[in-house]
């Protein structure tokens, strides 16, 4: 489901990968299921600061669609 979703995302198609945006999978996805110690391991949790590091008009609507899978 999460990759179904972010295969269709328009990161997806600009070449884009998990790690582009979270930081090295590689330093905390033997933790993912416990966000605190992830989190502690490395994984970025992008604000919309980061976004705008490529967007130029970053807003509240854009973290949500990049998280599409995700339950709300």
């Amino acid at each position: 489901m999460q990759y179904d979703s972010w295969a269709a995302s328009a990161h997806a198609k600009k070449g884009l990968e998990c790690e582009s945006c979270h930081g090295n999978g590689g330093d905390y996805v033997k933790v993912m299921k416990d966000k605190a110690r992830a989190a502690a391991a490395g994984l970025v949790t992008p604000t919309l600061a980061f976004c705008a590091r490529c967007h130029l008009r970053p807003d509240a609507v854009l973290l949500p669609k990049a998280h599409a899978h995700k339950p709300r």
